[in-house]
């Protein structure tokens, strides 16, 4: 029997995520440099030797602890080519209600360090956070962040910083507003600083509209660091529409630079998120229209927060990013029950897609979550090599909140396969409520320099977490291929979801518009016995009672019938099959449109290729989120057999919640208004 029920099979891959407002992140303000000299380097600095890492870790722990600050999270790092290592991080104040940000800065990639310095809060402002560091190639260091005033009341003095340091020193000096003051915003929302082989220094942030409703992405520019021009980069677009964690990428050399960031217009669905990608040939004065980096079913559960950017080598570019199941997105904290924005959801899947055309289209994506060690991610971050070779980092878990997570990375060396990863430091908690100091940060932070992975992350083991930083070989113990499963590939079925699809050739049932609804040929009793015979997988009892012989009459129809009910079925030697629920029947007598390619053709096509894909998976009649059925939807849909039968978006709509055809999802709904009395 066709275990076809319903869309709804897969609802959490069809449910839309509405975005409410901007500001998922502490924004923040400030300004003022700190001193200091690599006379404190000595006493932070120790070498490890980590078993799972690699030979020659060079490892310092805490690397954030300053004066004032009470914990430390969200670091990110930057390396130029002479070795200036810059950190930065977000810290929360001893003093209660008050975030800065910090940095430490040593002239030796990591052997000795200056002292670690908290930004001071300008007057009037209580938080500084969302901090990033970029190097140029004359190894002047930039530190850009984000302040405001936050309180109960709303947010105001809401601005974007930055400052540099020039080789030899240990400090950053006197912050640079780059926004600008007389505009009226929401809030500002993870800067993002970097700069190019020309020397242009290029800032991204969103900027969320004053009524909090409308977001864009904004690329403001420099050559010295001190006077900036700015421009959109991504927007204005449609009102109500949603632009942030923009992420640049640059070549090895001279070259096309890239920008990835989240995009509701550039989704294919209203209201969805799709990770987008642009380029630039002039070092960021103007930037091309944007391709959308996402498949469709990606854009249903992708992770809208900071887990994304990119990595450019030749023509190639990579750029990953979050999945989440749709339950997981919305979480809640502290016991609530309504959805809320201090919940940082963990990831199911870490994708990674690939353009070999230079940003034209994408030609593959794949999932590296090496799950035999953790089914849980977050915050992932790729490191190019220079040569095609990749660096894969982030916090892994069994389970959200699981204490004994880790941070582990993988690499690979052909830019398509990924080891199996190596532990670099545990335990990590994957703490998803950001409002306990426990909390992770929105980042952890990597770069390659001089044959060397460099990595800085948030040690949250304790109460009082700090920001590590370590600097070791890329090579992964017992070298990049240990005759393990890569921990991009598929599993079985038994520990592998995805084992289950099989790519066999599907062949569609024949479309044929419905019959008419309103029949009142079934009792309601009727109805609902033989809903529960098909779901039983055995209606034998039902066709054998004479006295519901008008009721399949309307019920059931034979496919080469020139209508068909919302049954469709085949004689066979074991009797009547059915081969076909009819939804698109069923969206066809809502919309009006029973023809060849109509909606309803579509929706039955797509529905039907699913079930005949992934009948055989071991949870198909109760999907898990993270089980074989879930994994075989995915690769059916996105590079298998089903993906050419996917439903345009305007049908697609139309079965959404308020589509015209909404209550076709819903077998209980629809049978009876059309066989029911």
């Amino acid at each position: 029997m066709n275990l076809t029920t319903n869309r709804c099979l897969l609802a959490f891959a069809l449910t839309l995520v509405s975005l409410g407002p901007l500001g998922c992140s502490s924004s923040s303000t400030s300004a003022a440099p700190g001193d200091g000299g690599p006379g404190d380097a000595a006493l932070d600095q120790a070498a490890n030797t980590d078993a799972d890492a690699g030979s020659s870790v060079l490892s310092i722990a805490p690397l954030s602890t300053v004066p004032g600050s009470a914990h430390e999270h969200e670091p990110f790092i930057a390396v130029s080519p002479a070795g200036r290592v810059a950190v930065s991080f977000t810290s929360f104040l001893t003093t209660a209600g008050e975030i800065s940000v910090g940095y430490r800065i040593s002239n030796d990639r990591g052997e000795t360090w200056g002292r670690s310095t908290l930004v001071a809060l300008p007057t009037g402002h209580n938080e500084q956070a969302n901090a990033s560091v970029a190097a140029g190639d004359d190894d002047t260091l930039y530190m850009s962040w984000g302040a405001e005033e936050h309180t109960n009341l709303g947010r105001s003095g809401q601005g974007v910083y930055v400052a540099s340091s020039p080789p030899g020193t240990t400090s950053f000096g006197t912050p640079v507003l780059v926004t600008d003051p007389t505009v009226p915003v929401a809030v500002y929302d993870q800067p993002r600083v970097s700069v190019t082989h020309a020397g242009v220094i290029n800032l991204s942030y969103n900027e969320t509209s004053a009524d909090g409703l409308t977001s864009w992405i904004q690329n403001a520019r420099s050559t010295d660091g001190k006077t900036w021009t700015r421009s959109y980069a991504a927007g204005p677009g449609a009102y109500g529409s949603f632009r942030n964690d923009a992420r640049f990428c640059r070549p090895a050399g001279e070259g096309r630079i890239f920008m990835t960031y989240l995009d509701t217009d550039v989704a294919y669905y209203a209201n969805d998120v799709a990770v987008a990608l642009r380029s630039s040939d002039d070092d960021g004065a103007t930037w091309s229209t944007p391709i959308d980096v996402t498949s469709e079913t990606d854009e249903l559960i992708v992770d809208a927060s900071a887990n994304l950017g990119c990595v450019t080598n030749g023509s190639d570019v990579w750029i990953y990013y979050g999945l989440t199941p749709e339950e997981n997105l919305v979480g809640t904290v502290g016991g609530g029950s309504a959805p809320s924005s201090d919940f940082e959801p963990t990831m199911t899947r870490i994708r990674i897609a690939h353009s070999s055309d230079r940003g034209g289209t994408i030609d593959s994506r794949t999932d590296v979550l090496d799950t035999s060690v953790g089914t849980r991610a977050m915050y992932p971050v790729l490191v190019g090599e220079g040569d095609g070779t990749l660096d894969l980092s982030y916090y892994t878990g069994r389970f959200d909140d699981d204490p004994n997570g880790a941070l582990r990375r993988t690499r690979s060396t052909d830019g398509k396969t990924f080891a199996p990863t190596a532990r670099v430091y545990a335990p990590i908690t994957l703490e998803t409520n950001r409002l306990v100091p426990q909390w992770i940060g929105d980042y952890l932070g990597g770069a390659f320099q001089g044959g060397d992975l460099f990595l800085v992350f948030t040690d949250n083991a304790s109460a009082t977490p700090h920001v590590a930083f370590t600097r070791m070989p890329p090579a992964l113990p017992g070298g990049d291929s240990m005759g393990e499963p890569d921990a991009s590939a598929p599993l079985s079925d038994a520990g592998d979801p995805g084992a289950c699809y099989t790519a066999a050739a599907f062949k569609p049932v024949t479309w044929a518009p419905p019959t008419a609804f309103g029949q009142g040929a079934c009792s309601a009793a009727q109805v609902a016995a033989y809903l529960a015979c098909y779901g039983a997988g055995d209606c034998t009892a039902f066709h054998g009672d004479a006295s519901n012989a008008a009721c399949l009459g309307c019920l059931e129809t034979d496919e080469s019938a020139p209508a068909h009910g919302p049954f469709v079925t085949t004689a066979s030697d074991a009797g009547v099959t059915v081969v076909e629920v009819n939804l698109g029947g069923c969206q066809a007598h809502f919309d009006g449109k029973t023809g060849g390619g109509s909606c309803g053709q579509q929706a039955n096509n797509a529905n039907d290729c699913v079930n005949f894909e992934c009948g055989g998976c071991s949870d198909f009649l109760s999907p898990s989120a993270d089980g074989p059925t879930y994994e075989c939807y995915y690769l059916s849909t996105e590079t298998g057999v089903c993906a050419s039968y996917l439903e345009t978006r305007p049908c697609g709509y139309e079965t959404l919640d308020g589509g015209a055809a909404a209550a076709c999802t819903d077998l209980s709904s629809f049978v009876p208004s059309w066989c029911g009395d």
